[in-house]
């Protein structure tokens, strides 16, 4: 279905652009004389649109609602596990390794990887979940936390432990606000 809106789309597009780039035949109009063609290839366009998006939708909906195992009914994102995996890793790496140590870099990067980048990922799905206001505040702390691993990472890259060290605690403080401000969102609903 997904292709078939696509293809109506695009073809809907393609022929009301030619249409309507056509001159009028005569000079005294104002419109060519394939208006109509034009009005009948929007509207398809709009329909190939409408059918595309509601299966783009559907898909979403369903990848969504199924479990690891496939199984529908059961969500499968848990934000404050997330978060507490991700705080807890920021402390141990804020508090564990020294910025002049290359397993430094390796520990941001996986830090990154395994905790920020899976939870970012499911930004649409805890928008859902809490409501646009309540989602923002946390995404919100938490892109700030992860500019701050970002400069932090940088930093300890160039050379300026003091600089790496300061920013890893101020991001451990931004991802801190973070959890409280999930705590808060997932109590209320």
């Amino acid at each position: 279905m997904r292709q078939i809106g696509l293809a109506l789309f695009v073809i809907g597009l393609l022929v009301a652009v030619m249409c309507g780039a056509k001159l009028p035949a005569d000079p005294d109009h104002a419109f060519p004389n394939t208006w109509p063609v034009f009005v009948v290839a929007w509207l398809v366009a709009v329909a190939g649109l409408v059918m595309w998006r509601r299966d783009l939708a559907a898909s979403h909906q369903h990848h969504d609602d199924t479990t690891s195992h496939g199984q529908p009914g059961v969500q499968t994102f848990d934000a404050l596990r997330l978060m507490d995996a991700m705080t807890s890793e920021i402390a141990v790496a804020s508090a564990g390794t020294d910025a002049k140590d290359p397993a430094f870099l390796d520990r941001l990067d996986r830090l990154m990887q395994e905790h920020i980048e899976p939870f970012v990922d499911q930004r649409q799905r805890l928008i859902r979940q809490l409501g646009l206001q309540k989602a923002s505040e946390v995404l919100v702390a938490v892109a700030v936390g992860e500019r701050l691993i970002n400069r932090s990472w940088s930093a300890a890259a160039d050379g300026y432990p003091d600089e790496a060290n300061a920013s890893l605690a101020e991001a451990a403080s931004a991802m801190g606000e973070a959890q409280s401000a999930l705590t808060r969102a997932m109590q209320s609903i």
